[in-house]
């Protein structure tokens, strides 16, 4: 499920995209500090996002994951992305710079294939309560 906000804030209901495949996300995609451990709930540190794909076909595959934080009515705040270029049967790992992630925002990742094509659904990474 994703949200979709209207430019006052207010929140449109999200439907589900089927056409993304989402298993092992959690293992592919993570949001971490800068001591490499996984942050599951933002605190206010410098944060970075990476990724590990494996490509299984002959062509090589271009990626680009993105970093975006937004504050908690949806406003973009700050992107960060890396592309890399993924060798045929292969895997790599993509790291984003890093951002000061503050408490009152959350975080988005994505990992998309050839600019537009989502390869899994987003990950959603919010403030700690």
């Amino acid at each position: 499920m994703y949200l979709t906000r209207n430019y006052d804030g207010t929140v449109i209901e999200g439907r589900l995209n089927t056409n993304v495949p989402d298993e092992h996300i959690e293992d592919s995609i993570t949001l971490k500090d800068m001591q490499g451990n996984a942050v599951n709930k933002l605190n206010g540190a410098e944060v970075y996002a990476e990724a590990v794909y494996t490509n299984d076909n002959a062509d090589r595959k271009e990626l680009t994951l993105y970093m975006a934080l937004y504050d908690n009515y949806g406003k973009l705040k700050s992107v960060k992305q890396r592309k890399e270029t993924i060798a045929a049967y292969s895997t790599s790992t993509i790291k984003t710079d890093s951002l000061s992630a503050d408490t009152d925002s959350y975080i988005k990742l994505f990992l998309w294939e050839d600019g537009m094509k989502p390869l899994y659904n987003s990950i959603t990474i919010k403030e700690a309560k």
